[in-house]
């Protein structure tokens, strides 16, 4: 039996609420769990005292990873958030090739390469009236 920790959701519309939960890998996102690592709520802003966005009971998380549950790649990003070590490898790197890069970038980079192209557009078209031009002297 594969064991996932991973996000339940509770909580009504537009109102999301996530239990942390140990659960079969085959059940459902809703499934009954085999055990409650505490909550996440994504909808509180600021750490307060009475409601606190992301709770965990660390003693039966560490338990449940010694012996083999697989963390989501969230729950992994939020349990190595508050201190949990050894999850890098359930947290896929960041893909650099276009994250930051806005569109007013793109357009820029773009432009740059067709003036670019224009350039050597250019640059060959005098190439070849030159070459005629040597060409015709010398017929001549």
């Amino acid at each position: 039996m594969a064991v996932k920790i991973r996000l339940a959701r509770r909580g009504s519309k537009k109102r999301p609420f996530y239990d942390i939960v140990a659960i079969d890998s085959r059940k459902k996102r809703d499934g009954k769990p085999l055990e409650k690592l505490g909550y996440f709520n994504p909808m509180v802003d600021k750490e307060t005292e009475q409601r606190k966005k992301l709770v965990i009971i660390r003693d039966s998380v560490e338990k449940w990873l010694k012996n083999g549950a697989i963390p989501s790649e969230t729950v992994a990003k939020k349990l190595a958030s508050i201190g949990f070590q050894g999850l890098e490898k359930f947290i896929e790197p960041v893909k650099t090739s276009s994250v930051g890069v806005s569109r007013k970038e793109i357009a820029k980079q773009k432009a740059e390469q067709a003036e670019i192209a224009k350039q050597k557009a250019k640059e060959r078209a005098e190439a070849k009236k030159k070459a005629q031009q040597e060409a015709s002297a010398g017929n001549a």
